[in-house]
């Protein structure tokens, strides 16, 4: 239902996992650019965490479980934001800010727009589901 602003977030968090696809998302050495197409289960797990808002579209009347599955996109975000970290670094340990910033690209701010639009999607879910829950105490 693409009337609610839930819907639009959720779309916009698809199009920000949909970009990382084409956008490299880190610096490695010897001035090569990090591709998510080149590393198996990375492509996976984006794959997968760019499913999850397209089906939780069309969860429009269990507002329950939007909220579910807005969370485990959440997770699912974290988990490729942690795969993109350890191909990108040669010691994945190492949270040097400096060293993290210096290979920072585009494409790595993708996930966390994502995040954003899924804590918005929450949000908006959430007020929904009080104004439906209000308007059936009216009936």
């Amino acid at each position: 239902m693409l009337q609610r602003i839930q819907s639009i977030f959720m779309v916009c968090a698809t199009a920000c996992m949909i970009a990382i696809l084409f956008i490299p998302i880190g610096k490695l050495p010897h001035f090569q650019q990090l591709n998510v197409m080149e590393h198996t289960p990375l492509l996976m797990a984006t794959l997968i965490s760019i499913f999850f808002p397209i089906y939780n579209l069309f969860q429009f009347k269990r507002r329950k479980q939007q909220i579910r599955i807005c969370i485990y996109s959440i997770l699912h975000y974290i988990i490729v934001m942690a795969l993109a970290h350890y191909y990108v670094h040669e010691d994945p340990l190492t949270f040097s800010p400096a060293i993290i910033l210096s290979k920072l690209t585009l494409g790595s701010l993708m996930p966390v727009a994502a995040i954003i639009f899924q804590i918005l999607a929450i949000r908006n879910i959430i007020k929904d589901d009080k104004l439906v829950r209000s308007m059936d105490r009216f009936r």
